[in-house]
């Protein structure tokens, strides 16, 4: 009998690494490992210039969060999914990285805020000006994605997953409800 080491589902560039990505679409949460340069952020990366179309998952899962009971992950060794269906994303814990912003910067404050994404509950805050709050924060903001902090993330049709807690994550502003605690 021959035994068969299993092939790297990738290999890395001098620069590059690889990151843990937990992504969020409407009927979905898929996770995997993402190839990515050096110098990317991924907690914020598809807020940035470099983003990419679409995110190329390696040693992927993927639930169904649009049902109810006993579901198991479907495993794949790679997928592809496109960027415009990311409705929220965030590093696997327990990797981090730093804040995307400067906790002693004057004038700015944390607004308590539930996210509604499909079946997913973000209770989490929100950064912003002192003279702001969460309506007047949303009608200014053009971005696709904008920084949750403290997150907790639970799913009610699948309360079975409990309650996730990362240090931040990013949401699409036009795919989620708002709501001020």
């Amino acid at each position: 009998m021959t035994e068969t080491t299993p092939t790297s589902l990738y290999t890395l560039a001098e620069d590059e690494r690889a990151a843990g990505l937990m992504l969020y679409t409407v009927n979905a949460l898929i996770w995997g490992e993402v190839v990515v340069k050096q110098a990317i952020r991924v907690s914020t990366w598809l807020r940035t210039n470099a983003a990419p179309d679409k995110i190329f998952l390696y040693g992927a899962k993927m639930l169904l969060t649009t049902t109810t009971g006993n579901v198991q992950p479907a495993s794949h060794r790679e997928m592809i999914v496109p960027v415009s269906v990311v409705n929220a994303y965030h590093l696997i814990p327990p990797a981090s990285d730093p804040l995307d912003y400067d906790p002693t910067e004057p004038n700015r404050m944390m607004v308590p805020a539930v996210i509604l994404l499909g079946s997913s509950r973000i209770s989490g805050k929100m950064r912003m000006t002192q003279q702001s709050n969460l309506q007047k924060y949303l009608d200014v903001a053009h971005e696709s994605f904008t920084s949750i902090y403290d997150a907790e993330i639970k799913n009610s049709l699948l309360p079975s997953l409990g309650t996730l807690k990362v240090p931040f994550l990013q949401v699409r502003l036009e795919a989620s409800i708002f709501a001020s605690l």
